[in-house]
């Protein structure tokens, strides 16, 4: 069962950010959770490169609605899935 849920990135609607960190934090938080080891380099080139958050170490709560879109694609890129779904 893990190894198939390692295959999909999944980007939801439903997926709550903790507004008061910012988008690294809030990834830190989730590779945590998924048991994944925090790698800041890999998260600022995430957030800056692949999901072009400029504003990524302010709180979620300042950020515009496409921000928080992209943090939740960051989300979904965190343990590198073949497959992307939207």
């Amino acid at each position: 069962m893990r190894e198939r849920r390692n295959l999909f990135g999944l980007v939801s609607p439903y997926l709550q950010l903790f507004d008061e960190f910012s988008a690294v934090e809030n990834l830190s938080i989730a590779m945590g959770i998924r048991g994944l080891p925090f790698d800041p380099a890999a998260a600022d080139g995430l957030t800056r490169a692949r999901c072009d958050i400029p504003r990524r170490h302010d709180p979620v709560r300042t950020y515009s609605s496409g921000m928080k879109q992209r943090a939740k694609y960051a989300f979904a890129l965190i343990h590198t899935p073949p497959v992307l779904r939207a």
